[in-house]
């Protein structure tokens, strides 16, 4: 596929995406600036001082969503809707996974989790019942799964409101990594452009229409 083309393509899916692509950009800015004025550690402390017996049931289970065999079952289930979109989002979500265990495996080998770093300096509230882990903390596979899943679950819908709904379901099932303690937001924020890069690239390469 010419250079010329693919991009033309890469672009044409960002306008279908709207508000998703709209909303994934106000992210990107807002995010990085949190990142660029605050550190992950006071990000974290200050996030970590908010949560609820309703906040606790909630991410316990909105977390799940983002994990590989929630995108299998959506891909199972498209099969026999639209066999495109369920190979678009398969592709999507490998390359992902791949992405991602090669950067937490690699260059960033060891990184902490939020419960590894505070061992000693300051005690997190942990949500009960939730184990917790200690390292491969960046980038987030959760936030990239569940991000490249919803992109493209917004490229088979032509109502606008929907895309907003996924947008907002994708980002509070990213969220949830942070509320959980499983994750910094440096670790969401990278995990979440993969992701959404990743559904853009690869639906360039199927050329998905609405």
């Amino acid at each position: 596929m010419p250079l010329r083309s693919y991009s033309y393509k890469v672009i044409r899916q960002i306008k279908i995406l709207s508000p998703f692509s709209e909303f994934m950009g106000a992210f990107i800015v807002v995010g990085g600036l949190l990142l660029c004025l605050f550190s992950k550690a006071s990000i974290h402390l200050f996030i970590n001082r908010y949560h609820s017996s309703f906040g606790d049931i909630f991410f316990t289970h909105a977390t799940l969503l983002g994990d590989g065999i929630s995108a299998s079952l959506v891909v199972i289930i498209l099969l026999f809707v639209n066999y495109r979109s369920a190979a678009t989002i398969a592709m999507s979500n490998v390359i992902c996974a791949v992405i991602i265990q090669t950067l937490k495996r690699t260059i960033f080998a060891g990184s902490v989790r939020p419960f590894q770093f505070f061992h000693g300096i300051h005690a997190l509230y942990l949500v009960p019942g939730v184990e917790i882990y200690s390292f491969n903390s960046f980038p987030s596979g959760h936030s990239a799964t569940i991000f490249t899943t919803c992109a493209l679950l917004s490229l088979m819908t032509k109502y606008q409101s929907l895309r907003f709904f996924l947008f907002g379901a994708a980002l509070l099932i990213a969220f949830s990594r942070v509320y959980l303690s499983q994750h910094f937001f440096e670790d969401i924020f990278t995990g979440a452009i993969i992701g959404f890069g990743v559904a853009v690239l690869t639906a360039a390469v199927f050329d998905q229409e609405r």
